[in-house]
């Protein structure tokens, strides 16, 4: 643990810190530019387009578009083959919120199940649960509340949801629910069918304009068994081991390893490192994403937090 104070605080005021947070002087190191850049959105709020990068606007999937013209839905799309799309470049809300919204609203649907991590405050998907229960469709949510910094806002969606007729759980005591999942079960021509979507972002209508996640919908019958043994009311009983999905913490941590993933990607002749990652804190996942003595230069993609010091071998 460190303290990190502008380099022009009092010695008294410092002492005083070191001491409420039973630190020791050498855990104090002392900036001169801004500690907290959240100020800095202030500035980027400014009306000064000519100042800023051009907006991106996120496209509809190809196959998305050429449904809405041929006024099909999207579970049409998606028996066909499954659907991959890239966020924030093509758009979340045509393809993942669509997909819950017209759940919500077909009236072949029979159940809706899903774990929300962080929805937001204005949350279409939340509407559109809300919708669904409403009119009498089965809706499971899980909301996890240990959402570091939306846990008030989990909280008021949970509540909202309940009212609207969702059955709401809260995961379990000591684990945070980290995934993104949906499942749909629809009653088609040829019987019921599962569809899922299975994301590596947030059910957050906000950052998923800004953050780039990988959103991936199928029908596929295994994977679809596969999220239904982890959805709630399900996800919280002890379920059979499922066959295409790797579910922490119950799967094995080596079956993970980044240096796995890729050797099985690029083959063992490759030498080069290519990883996109989130936090790997743990010491073994942050040592895997380290170059080989054959690589010098890897290519690490880390959004937040990462444990490797430049230099100090892994």
């Amino acid at each position: 643990m460190r303290l990190e104070v502008q380099s022009g605080m009092s010695a008294e005021m410092v002492e005083l810190l070191v001491r409420e947070l039973d630190l020791e002087p050498g855990d104090v190191s002392y900036h001169a530019t801004l500690l907290d850049l959240t100020c800095l959105f202030q500035l980027a709020g400014i009306d000064r387009p000519e100042l800023k990068d051009r907006p991106w606007p996120p496209v509809t999937a190809g196959r998305i578009v050429a449904a809405d013209e041929a006024e099909r839905s999207i579970f049409s799309v998606i028996r066909e083959r499954p659907l991959l799309v890239h966020h924030p470049y093509e758009s979340f809300a045509s393809s993942v919120e669509s997909f819950i919204a017209q759940a919500a609203d077909d009236p072949r649907v029979q159940s809706i199940k899903m774990t929300m991590y962080r929805a937001g405050g204005d949350s279409p998907i939340a509407r559109s649960l809300m919708r669904a229960a409403e009119r009498g469709v089965q809706v499971a949510v899980l909301v996890e509340l240990k959402a570091r910094f939306d846990e008030a806002t989990n909280v008021s969606w949970a509540k909202a949801l309940e009212r609207s007729g969702v059955h709401v759980v809260y995961g379990l005591v000591g684990l945070k629910t980290h995934a993104k999942t949906v499942l749909v079960v629809r009653n088609d021509d040829d019987g019921l069918r599962r569809y899922c979507h299975i994301g590596t972002g947030n059910y957050n209508s906000r950052t998923a304009r800004i953050y780039e996640d990988m959103g991936f919908i199928t029908s596929d019958p295994q994977v679809g068994s596969d999220v239904a043994t982890v959805q709630p009311p399900h996800g919280l009983q002890p379920h059979p081991p499922v066959q295409n999905l790797l579910i922490a913490p119950q799967m094995p941590q080596p079956a993970t390893r980044p240096d796995r993933t890729l050797q099985s990607t690029y083959g063992p002749e490759d030498t080069s490192r290519r990883s996109s990652t989130r936090s790997p804190t743990q010491a073994s996942s942050a040592r895997s994403t380290a170059p080989r003595r054959q690589a010098p230069h890897p290519d690490l993609l880390v959004r937040h937090l990462l444990p490797l010091v430049p230099g100090v071998p892994a």
